[in-house]
């Protein structure tokens, strides 16, 4: 996974200190490029003389929904104080977020500063608000000036697998509370579930809802989380405390709990991608208790996701698959076997982006048959994907 923060480890400089005579919260407005991302701590910097407590949390700009907050503990004396949430917090690309820090002695800042852009993240202006009330939403524009206050946010280093449509189906909606779930058949080896979105409509209100993984086979369960931090209605994610390994042959069933109201689409056909697919049937249980789901529902979809882990998939058929493509493209007497004798036989198939970046070099140095060089280039290109992938979920449409 990669992180990133705005102002990293270092001592940002031309500091200026103010003194507090009451309680004064500063938040800083970001947005976040990268289609699946959580905010897993908020951050400040910290003068000698800001003593007392600190809140962090994180807010929703536009409609100041508070997402998050958290105490900071076991403090330094001064420097960069950081404090984790429970859970990481779920956002989404392109939407404004802010972060609040509550400090009550002094506060540390740096005037007409904006700190550059980290990675998926853009930073907009910095606010701040004067009130008792722990934690509060920052409404006022500081002029400019910063007070100092980060968000730490975590890219999973995974790949996107995604509909290039819309979702297939029509909207429904359910009545009653139930346990639902979809099933996952898997046939790539290296494949894990980070964590499992659901799409909550007003209403759909379950307390402490479970998210759970079950092997079909014999309904064993293989891991279990619950989501936090919901939002009144839209994608809510649950993370996996760690990431839950689906070995290949078995088919998996991603469940969770439905409120009294909830949605579902019929017409589902499935979804699917290297290695993975989901559907296109259904399973649900009515209860308000949660329990393994055993009903089917054919061609339903109960608005369940997971985002699936493939940094480690088995590259072999992927890249073997483009080298052929590619130098059939290029040459259409070329023949699958030469194709394999020459990957296969004659020389080892590249194992990393290293690897294919030196087959391509060496080939090009030897100026050897262009059939050759493309089969080389295919290689690296796909080690290049794999190596920068992104967050993947089978589902990434908005609804």
């Amino acid at each position: 996974m990669a992180f990133y923060t705005f102002f990293g480890s270092a001592t940002p400089p031309g500091i200026s200190v103010d003194p507090l005579g009451s309680t004064q919260t500063h938040g800083l407005d970001f947005t976040c490029s990268a289609a699946s991302a959580n905010v897993t701590a908020i951050r400040f910097w910290k003068d000698a003389t800001d003593t007392g407590s600190h809140t962090g949390a994180l807010y929703r700009t536009s409609d100041q929904a508070l997402l998050g907050s958290v105490v900071f503990t076991g403090e330094t004396a001064s420097g960069w104080q950081r404090a984790a949430f429970p859970n990481p917090i779920p956002i989404a690309q392109g939407t404004t977020y802010r972060t609040s820090v509550s400090r009550t002695a002094a506060i540390a800042y740096k005037t007409s500063y904006t700190p550059p852009a980290s990675g998926p993240l853009t930073p907009g202006s910095d606010y701040y608000i004067n009130s008792t009330t722990v934690p509060s939403f920052p409404n006022t524009f500081a002029g400019g000036s910063n007070g100092l206050t980060d968000v730490e946010v975590d890219q999973p280093s995974c790949t996107y697998l995604a509909p290039s449509t819309a979702f297939p189906g029509t909207n429904n909606t359910g009545s009653g509370a139930s346990s639902v779930g979809a099933d996952i058949a898997v046939s790539q080896s290296g494949i894990s579930v980070v964590g499992l979105y659901y799409y909550k409509i007003a209403g759909d209100t379950v307390a402490g809802r479970v998210a759970r993984i079950y092997r079909t086979s014999d309904q064993s369960l293989v891991g279990s989380t619950t989501f936090v931090n919901e939002t009144a209605s839209g994608w809510q994610y649950a993370e996996f405390p760690t990431p839950v390994s689906l070995p290949t042959g078995f088919t998996y069933r991603i469940c969770t709990q439905t409120g009294a109201t909830y949605m579902y689409r019929t017409g589902f056909t499935g979804m699917s991608a290297v290695g993975a697919v989901m559907g296109p049937n259904s399973a649900y249980l009515t209860g308000a208790t949660f329990a393994y789901p055993t009903n089917v529902g054919n061609n339903a979809w109960n608005m369940l996701d997971v985002l699936l882990d493939g940094t480690t998939l088995a590259p072999t058929a992927i890249w073997v698959a483009q080298a052929l493509l590619e130098a059939w493209v290029l040459s259409p007497k070329l023949t699958v076997a030469q194709v394999l004798a020459e990957t296969w036989v004659q020389r080892s198939p590249p194992t990393s982006l290293i690897d294919a970046q030196a087959l391509l070099e060496t080939w090009v140095s030897r100026n050897a048959p262009a059939e050759q060089l493309i089969i080389a280039q295919a290689l690296l290109e796909v080690w290049t994907a794999k190596t920068s992938a992104q967050p993947m979920r089978l589902s990434s449409q908005v609804i």
